[in-house]
């Protein structure tokens, strides 16, 4: 691909805001207030990356994300780096809660508890809660949660998703900040989202996590 002309690279980065060009370079720093909402971009950005085959150079420290491209093979810019630019615009910053999802399943599927739950490696855990290890594979895990009506206070901690959170209400209710979750619910919480969840009633659900989870 060949280098874009001086005034096709004014043109485009015009479109761009907040980028500019130096020693040969497109840059831009993205502030965030918070950490996690930096990483947050920072895998965004690396994901987009990869889809498009153009990778930049990240540099991440608390506040900012600083992303720096050109391309490697014509030493200089070409419409592959505008087009990278113009999809980390377009990436949700500022909110790790965006990209949240949860549709209720209730309409389409039938959720009871089945025989096999009893089967698992039940343990109990804070405020009478029972935990299970259902299934890993590398970092993921899938887990399962029996929640008792009577759980007591300490059973409910917030804690954070390092990878995100993906899980199925199979009885009861799951509440938290942003409302309520009854059986049949399936909820996917991005990484980097943090609540504090508690049940209503007698509650139980299956956890997949991708990285783990941090109180």
């Amino acid at each position: 691909m060949s280098l874009l002309s001086a005034s096709d690279l004014a043109a485009a980065v015009a479109k761009l805001p907040g980028w500019v060009v130096a020693e040969g370079k497109l840059h831009k720093v993205f502030t965030l207030p918070s950490y996690g909402q930096c990483v947050d971009l920072a895998m965004s950005i690396a994901r987009t990356a990869e889809g498009l085959d153009h990778h930049p150079d990240l540099v991440l420290r608390y506040g900012a994300v600083e992303v720096t491209t050109h391309s490697h093979d014509v030493k200089g810019l070409t419409a592959r780096d505008i087009a990278l630019a113009t999809a980390i615009e377009g990436l949700p910053r500022g909110d790790i809660d965006a990209g949240r999802f949860s549709i209720d399943l209730r309409p389409y599927v039938g959720m009871q508890p089945q025989p096999g739950l009893d089967s698992l490696p039940w343990k109990t855990i804070a405020g009478g809660v029972q935990f299970a290890k259902v299934a890993r594979q590398g970092s993921t895990g899938l887990v399962a949660y029996r929640i008792p009506a009577d759980a007591g206070a300490e059973a409910f901690v917030p804690h954070t998703h390092l990878g995100g959170e993906l899980y199925l209400v199979v009885e009861g209710t799951v509440v938290d900040e942003r409302g309520r979750h009854p059986a049949g619910s399936l909820v996917w919480m991005p990484p980097f989202s943090r609540h504090t969840p508690r049940g209503e009633g007698r509650t139980t659900i299956v956890v997949l996590w991708p990285a783990g989870v941090k109180a």
